[in-house]
């Protein structure tokens, strides 16, 4: 099954995004845009990330992707 994107940002953003995602029980995966090549020439300040959801927690994992992007914490009851 296809991992489906869900963010796209800075490292740091998607490093917070990533961690929101999994405190709410949402397996992800981040990847960059160029790879490892590119983050050790230039840094990782000119990449950007993504990140993976599996399709079953799309909805969910945009919902709170959506909160972070507003500036809310990210906690979905």
């Amino acid at each position: 099954m296809d991992m489906v994107m869900v963010f796209k940002g800075s490292k740091v953003s998607a490093e917070m995004a990533k961690n929101m995602l999994e405190n709410n029980k949402i397996p992800c995966l981040m990847r960059s845009k160029h790879g490892v090549g590119f983050v050790m020439k230039t840094g990782s300040a000119l990449e950007e990330y993504y990140l993976f959801v599996n399709p079953e927690d799309q909805e969910k994992a945009q919902e709170l992707c959506e909160y972070f992007r507003e500036g809310k914490n990210g906690i979905i009851e």
